[in-house]
């Protein structure tokens, strides 16, 4: 199990991130400090990957479904799409996190 530190300057917090690939992540302490908005938009961005990815993974007449109706190049950008906005959202939880550690 590895842990990481907390991505914001001279913060000394460190954390077990939910995935073996994630290498930076923000504390609990830095976490509540960000402003709501903020991470309702990076929740909104996430639920939005997942439930494309529900439609197509392990989902048998999601695929035929989109197949059939040639919308898979459209299925695809929307998903690319969706991604970016996470890692968008993600950008700016880390921004608000040092900027209100700051005093910013």
């Amino acid at each position: 199990m590895t842990r990481i530190t907390c991505l914001v300057p001279f913060c000394r917090c460190t954390l077990v991130p939910s995935d073996p690939k994630h290498t930076e992540g923000i504390c609990q302490k830095h976490w509540r400090l960000m402003p709501r908005a903020v991470k309702a938009r990076r929740r909104q961005a996430l639920r939005r990957v997942a439930k494309l990815k529900r439609m197509w993974d392990g989902n048998r007449r999601g695929q035929e479904r989109i197949e059939s109706t040639g919308r898979y190049l459209k299925y695809c950008a929307a998903l690319t799409r969706a991604y970016q906005q996470s890692y968008d959202a993600w950008d700016r939880c880390k921004a608000a996190a040092i900027e209100a550690a700051g005093g910013i």
